[in-house]
């Protein structure tokens, strides 16, 4: 009897440790973990507007969401219910990674408040300040992110480190960010899906996601010991080389119309399986500039069904400063030539 009981609690506890991994039991060629509590999927009646790739620059953004009646002169939400999506790479490049951070980490604050959303989408530039490269931060950028940490002190890339790994402002911010959200029938990814998608739910791949993000900023932290690593049959969520990761794939570039060289692309037959899974008509990517520096609803491979949004908005680029907005299912993009602003014209939010 000892024995059937001492089996039991075996079987049951077994069990119990294999709740988190049964996403990966179901998924073998392409596994993840279970997903966790943060939606990612959401309904509305609202207006959504989607901007790409921002890239540091705090002026083109605020001017973009001005134009289009998204915050008031003084950054304030004044668009109610409305869904702002801004696809990933907020920072790098650009001279105010900085400003913009800030600017969204209130702004979503702001947003809330009012009924409104504010959806960050984790780009490849997000996580490489989270995997501590920061070549691409502007000298003004190092010297604000190391001063946002009271007393602050060793190498400069200890004290960026400290910025972006443990509990910092920065940290919190990113791992609570998706990497994929669907918005009625439109999915809203930075770089794009895979053929995983077929199979994966996008919840268990946001929460993978989030779970490396978390081990980087343990992993990297000049003061902390890192946490245990997701299991290394996961990596390929956020790993360049796999071209399989929403942040970095490159399956649904198009070889007409944007800067990237050329390789595999998704079978159209797969993007519909895909399409047809989640009941969606849209997937909305940035990642890759355009060659005309304009939205592109009409993609040469998958028609209307992939929507580009890097433009350049930054100063970097020199692109022009755009925004993808649903209205009633319908896409209609706005343009705007760079108007002579820089980031000293606005007043960041704090």
């Amino acid at each position: 009897m000892k024995r059937v009981l001492s089996c039991s609690v075996f079987l049951i506890g077994l069990a119990l440790l294999l709740v988190p991994l049964l996403t990966m039991a179901e998924n073998e060629m392409w596994p993840v973990l279970a997903p966790d509590d943060i939606p990612w999927k959401f309904q509305t009646n609202s207006r959504i507007i989607a901007i790409g790739d921002i890239h540091g620059d705090l002026g083109a953004l605020r001017y973009n969401l001005e134009q289009n009646g998204v915050i008031d002169s003084g950054g304030d939400w004044i668009a109610g219910s409305d869904h702002l999506v801004l696809n990933g790479d907020l920072v790098n490049q650009g001279t105010d990674s900085f400003g913009v951070l800030n600017f969204v980490i209130e702004l979503q604050k702001r947003a809330k408040v009012k009924g409104g959303f504010v959806h960050t989408i984790l780009g490849n530039h997000e996580m490489m300040l989270a995997q501590g490269k920061f070549n691409l931060l502007s000298p003004q950028d190092k010297i604000y992110f190391k001063n946002s940490i009271p007393g602050n002190s060793g190498s400069e890339k200890d004290q960026l480190l400290r910025a972006f790994t443990g509990n910092s402002k920065y940290a919190e911010f990113f791992t609570h960010l998706n990497s994929i959200i669907q918005i009625n029938e439109m999915i809203f990814v930075h770089a794009g899906l895979g053929s995983w998608a077929v199979q994966t739910d996008f919840g268990s791949v946001n929460s993978t996601v989030r779970a490396w993000f978390s081990y980087f900023q343990t992993r990297y932290s000049p003061d902390l010991n890192p946490r245990p690593s997701p299991p290394l049959e996961t990596e390929w969520v956020v790993h360049q080389g796999a071209n399989q990761s929403p942040l970095w794939t490159s399956e649904m570039f198009d070889d007409l119309n944007d800067l990237a060289e050329k390789k595999e692309r998704m079978p159209v037959s797969v993007l519909q399986q895909i399409l047809n899974k989640f009941k969606a008509r849209y997937v909305i990517v940035g990642h890759i500039m355009t060659r005309d520096r304009r939205i592109s609803l009409n993609h040469s491979l998958y028609d209307k069904a992939v929507i580009q949004t890097d433009t350049g908005n930054s100063n970097y680029h020199q692109g022009q400063i755009s925004a993808l907005i649903f209205e009633n299912s319908l896409p209609k993009v706005w343009h705007s030539d760079r108007p002579q602003i820089t980031n000293s014209c606005f007043k960041r939010l704090q």
